[in-house]
């Protein structure tokens, strides 16, 4: 199995989970510390905002943040603030397959980034077995 699939699988079953929250499911608290699911969910559309600024203002912006992660996510949650659940699932949708930066980061830590997101958001719901299952386990099988 293409290890990419399983993000492309992990990201399908969060656009579901996504598309079924009522309005006041997107603003519950999330397992990340001060984050709303909101918050999460356009955590991981955040190749948006690599597509929005390009590849060199993205790394300048990187940079003045001293490639902290934390100041990056900080920025993309506050510069989504205002934006609406439609146009998050949207992104979302077009954003199933890995993009520049989950592919930039490696399959691994983008599949410790979808695991994370699962457990983040699993109060909110029961989670499909194939999805409950370590992707990562199903990434170590052989083919």
């Amino acid at each position: 199995m293409d290890r990419w699939q399983l993000i492309r699988d992990e990201r399908a079953d969060v656009l579901v989970f996504l598309e079924s929250l009522a309005a006041e499911q997107w603003t519950a608290s999330s397992l990340c510390a001060g984050w709303s699911v909101k918050d999460v969910a356009v955590h991981l559309i955040v190749d948006d905002g690599v597509e929005e600024l390009g590849v060199p203002k993205t790394l300048l912006k990187l940079a003045t943040w001293r490639f902290s992660v934390h100041r990056a996510n900080a920025w993309w949650i506050e510069r989504n603030a205002g934006r609406s659940t439609d146009s998050i699932l949207s992104s979302f949708e077009k954003r199933i397959d890995p993009g520049r930066a989950n592919r930039a980061v490696g399959f691994e830590s983008a599949l410790r980034a979808r695991s994370s997101t699962t457990r983040t958001c699993a109060g909110l719901r029961a989670w499909p077995g194939r999805s409950l299952q370590s992707a990562s386990e199903r990434s170590s099988r052989p083919s």
